[in-house]
């Protein structure tokens, strides 16, 4: 697969996501600063902090800056999302429905194919075939998982990934988003990278884990995989932690 990334492009997001410290959607914004160095950054809908004890954080609203400022919060530097029950990697609680998301794909278009078929057309490296004359259903194609440089004809061996997994999505300032754009996220064909097609033992093998956590087998994918991870985080301005954060960086300064 040909990789039509400009590194230095991707470079340069990489260093606004490390100058801002984690948050994506402080990479350009304006308003005005309250006594805390801090605002309410309407564009990512986040309170984010530009001076002060807090600078370079990001958080789903004031209150819970204010928990941290207070001692009462998890004071680590990354990112604080909202919570649930069980710790999230960016070290607060966190409860995650993927139903909120996708309890199944849309047709958004209204043309009879459902998300996972309008993928599976795009990505075919050859005209598919379809069930009907209708031309609803993919029964035939030729697909290349980049996950593990397999080919497949057979669409019943694919998933359609998240590039950027739901939960990792979740994690990362998704969980204050509406329930539009939770499936908008979940069904996005507009954005190229957010959803691709791949071996399914691939995409389970990879559940919600972040590039620090899991990697494609095929490392002739590895430098594409992580500017596609950081262009569609960008787009839909989710936030990275440190970790997540410095193992793109490392990665990515090893790619040509």
């Amino acid at each position: 697969m040909t990789n039509v990334f400009n590194k230095n492009v991707c470079s340069s997001i990489v260093a606004g996501f490390l100058s801002a410290a984690v948050s994506a959607g402080a990479l350009a914004h304006g308003g005005g600063l309250d006594s805390h160095g801090c605002h309410r950054d309407s564009s990512a809908g986040n309170y984010h902090c530009h001076h002060g004890p807090l600078a370079g954080q990001s958080f789903p609203s004031k209150a819970v800056a204010l928990k941290v400022l207070s001692g009462s919060a998890n004071k680590s530097g990354a990112t604080l999302i909202s919570g649930g029950n069980q710790p999230n990697k960016k070290g607060l609680p966190h409860s995650y429905d993927r139903s909120q998301y996708l309890s199944s794909w849309l047709d958004t278009d209204g043309d009879c194919r459902d998300t996972r078929e309008e993928v599976l057309v795009r990505q075919s490296l050859v005209p598919v075939t379809f069930k009907t004359n209708r031309k609803c259903d993919v029964v035939r194609g030729e697909w290349r998982d980049p996950y593990s440089g397999k080919t497949f004809t057979n669409p019943s061996r694919l998933d359609i990934d998240h590039l950027v997994p739901l939960a990792e999505v979740d994690r990362s300032g998704g969980s204050e988003w509406s329930t539009r754009r939770k499936h908008e996220y979940a069904n996005d064909t507009r954005h190229r990278w957010t959803l691709i097609a791949v071996y399914l033992g691939e995409n389970r093998s990879k559940g919600g884990s972040d590039p620090a956590n899991w990697m494609p087998r095929n490392s002739k994918f590895a430098c594409e995989y992580l500017e596609r991870w950081v262009t569609v985080k960008n787009q839909w301005h989710l936030s990275m932690d440190q970790r997540e954060l410095e193992f793109i960086q490392e990665g990515l300064s090893k790619c040509p």
